[in-house]
């Protein structure tokens, strides 16, 4: 089985001819919540979380998510870096062949779960230093590891109850959202 990645016209890097629908899969994600991949997620993040409400109302997204999420959750630091670097793999072949701009959104929904998943996505972005990746998050330990990164755009998403960890994360020049 392999991970799914999903459309999302938000983050589009290549759209129909209308100009309105995504072509091509570039964005990730996982379920969300701290009973799934939100450690940090705050009770101001969980109250307005757009993408848990996406969940909620379209049912073939929050089992394309589960599917992710049940092959990740369990898995070795090894076995996460194979699922994700074959998904990105298969994001590069599709752009190539599509002549799009290699850019992925990590986590349009759900965040780093642990550390082993943080670290295996850190050893894919190194990876693939020709794809441009961005990811917003709230997990502290996350976004320690990932900064200086060159081909990733690092976000760590703050509001009233996370404001001291955004505090740490700005001294160690982490942009904050």
């Amino acid at each position: 089985m392999a991970l799914i990645r999903s459309k999302d016209r938000k983050v589009a890097n290549q759209v129909n001819a209308g100009g309105k629908q995504p072509t091509m899969a570039n964005t990730f994600g996982l379920p969300s919540g701290k009973a799934y991949s939100c450690p940090g997620a705050t009770s101001v993040c969980e109250k307005i979380c757009y993408a848990g409400n996406l969940e909620r109302v379209f049912k073939g997204v929050r089992a394309v998510l589960e599917s992710n999420w049940n092959q990740l959750k369990d898995a070795d630091t090894l076995e996460m870096f194979a699922l994700l670097n074959e998904m990105i793999s298969d994001f590069i072949t599709e752009c190539d062949k599509r002549n799009a701009d290699k850019l992925f959104r990590i986590h349009w929904d759900g965040d780093f779960f642990s550390d082993y998943y943080a670290y295996a996505w850190k050893k894919v972005i190194n990876k693939n230093k020709d794809v441009q990746f961005w990811v917003y998050t709230r997990v502290p330990f996350a976004a320690e590891m990932l900064k200086g990164i060159k081909n990733l755009s690092l976000y760590f998403s703050t509001d009233d109850e996370n404001v001291n960890h955004a505090k740490n994360m700005k001294v160690l020049g982490i942009k904050l959202a």
